[in-house]
C-alpha cells in the first residue's frame, strides 16, 4: 500500500516538479471542505474516510483482488494510472 506522500512524489516526478503531502488532522480537513461549499455533515464523515485510510484500515477490508471484482476488469497500479492520465490529458504536465 503507497502512502500519499509516496503517490505526491510520484505525480512530482511525471510532471517534472516538486510535489508535496502535506498531512492534515480531520478537522481542518473538514473546515476546508465546507469552507469550500460541502455540507458540514458530509465533509465530516469525509474527514472521518481519510483518518481511517490514515490510520490503514482500508487494508483490512476485503481481500487482495476485491478491486478487480468490482471493476469487473483488472486494477491499474499507479503508476499505470498516472501514465494513462497524462497521455489522455486528465494529468497537465504544464
Amino acid at each position: 500500500m503507497l502512502t500519499k506522500a509516496q503517490i505526491a512524489r510520484m505525480i512530482g516526478k511525471k510532471l517534472g516538479r516538486e510535489i508535496k503531502h502535506e498531512n492534515v488532522d480531520e478537522e481542518e480537513i473538514a473546515k476546508g471542505m465546507v469552507e469550500g461549499g460541502l455540507e458540514e455533515g458530509y465533509a465530516n464523515i469525509l474527514a472521518e474516510l481519510d483518518r481511517a485510510i490514515r490510520n490503514g484500515d482500508e487494508e483490512k477490508l476485503g481481500v487482495e483482488g476485491d478491486l478487480d471484482v468490482v471493476l469487473e476488469r483488472k486494477g491499474k497500479s499507479v503508476g499505470m494510472w498516472l501514465d494513462d492520465a497524462v497521455e489522455n490529458g486528465k494529468l497537465s504536465l504544464i
